[in-house]
């Protein structure tokens, strides 16, 4: 996204500088040439920036430390809502796709429920959780990142050279590298 929008907004300047190479020294060139003559690309150059800028900033929000499950929900309800806006044949697709994975993801629709009922929201679906576990997940992340954060960690506590600890010395040092970045 960020890539288009670069794009977008330097797009005459780009054009200009490939049109300035020599479409001889490369077939690439004049392909690039050709490329950067053609309409469609500018106007879907537009589309995208307009339409869908804001994805890299959700993602960041996203892969925020410590956000609450209802933050973490505003932000990608708020995203379903900006992509639901976009018009024309490609919108058409986009909503069917929204709706497809979020009707299709069984822990996004939990987590929703799970929301629903720490914000006071009344609910009609049932989690097969007891009231304390349903707590637990008020700093529950949505994403993966965390987990992909703690096995990039942790991958450095089982070298090779480290495969005899103990459970219990093992164990202290998981406990260190949990509690590092506090």
């Amino acid at each position: 996204m960020l890539a288009a929008q670069y794009y977008c907004e330097h797009f005459s300047k780009i054009q200009e500088i490939i049109s300035k190479l020599d479409p001889e020294t490369s077939i690439a060139i004049g392909k690039a040439q050709n490329i950067m003559q053609n309409e469609t690309l500018k106007n879907n150059l537009i589309f995208i920036s307009v339409n869908f800028s804001f994805i890299a900033h959700t993602i960041t929000k996203l892969e925020t430390k410590n956000t609450s499950l209802n933050d973490s929900m505003q932000i990608v309800e708020s995203s379903i809502e900006k992509l639901k806006l976009v018009s024309g044949p490609m919108g058409d697709v986009v909503k069917k796709k929204i709706h497809a994975v979020t009707e299709k993801n069984p822990g996004y629709i939990d987590f929703k429920t799970i929301n629903d009922i720490m914000s006071g929201r009344h609910t009609s679906k049932n989690l097969e959780l007891w009231p304390s576990d349903i707590m637990r997940f008020k700093y529950a992340p949505i994403t993966s990142v965390d987990v992909e954060r703690s096995f990039s960690r942790f991958k450095n506590i089982l070298r090779p050279n480290r495969r005899h600890l103990t459970f219990e010395n093992l164990k202290k040092i998981v406990i260190i590298q949990c509690n590092k970045s506090f």
